[in-house]
């Protein structure tokens, strides 16, 4: 009869496949924690740019239309601009105003003044606030305005400040004010 000898390498012992199980619990939550971080940067930096996106948008709205108006109007408070706005064709007048109010960023343009009931106008923008002196949004000198607005959607908040001046040197147009 004989015996066989057992090798030292015919396997693993009870302690060291505890040990290479725990190193591999340990390593993989090392990876999942890893990636569930990356995943919510990512998130997070898709809400901002969809956020930027939006504020952008809407400031080159205001922005443009101001550069091709014959003249503004910030109200008293700050919250509210209206622009006499000639309309490509270098012929049609339009009356065109943006007001931050209750948070949201509305507008209304159309053939005569602007109605002071801002709930029937467009909404562009939600989460907004004015980030000018005194928290307004428009300020006017002569031609010229300057605007500044915040915008925040859950964890995100997004500033952008810019300004225009009215460059149409043409008289008439309706009463926008």
């Amino acid at each position: 009869m004989t015996i066989a000898l057992k090798h030292p390498d015919d396997g693993m012992t009870l302690v060291e496949l505890i040990i290479v199980v725990l190193v591999s619990g340990v390593f993989l939550t090392l990876i999942a924690l890893i990636f569930g971080s990356s995943l919510g940067a990512q998130q997070r930096a898709t809400e901002r740019d969809a956020i930027t996106a939006q504020l952008n948008a809407a400031t080159a709205h205001v922005t443009e239309t101001v550069r091709s108006s014959s003249d503004i109007k910030v109200n008293a408070t700050g919250t509210r601009v209206d622009a006499r706005f000639l309309k490509a064709d270098g012929v049609t007048w339009e009356c065109r105003a943006w007001a931050v109010v209750t948070k949201q960023l509305r507008y209304s343009a159309g053939a005569s003044a602007r109605s002071a009931d801002t709930t029937t106008w467009k909404l562009l923008a939600s989460g907004m606030k004015g980030t000018l002196g005194g928290g307004t949004a428009f300020a006017q000198s002569g031609k010229r305005l300057s605007l500044g607005l915040e915008q925040t959607q859950g964890q995100t908040t997004v500033a952008v400040s810019n300004g225009a001046v009215a460059q149409i040197v043409m008289t008439g147009g309706p009463a926008c004010w």
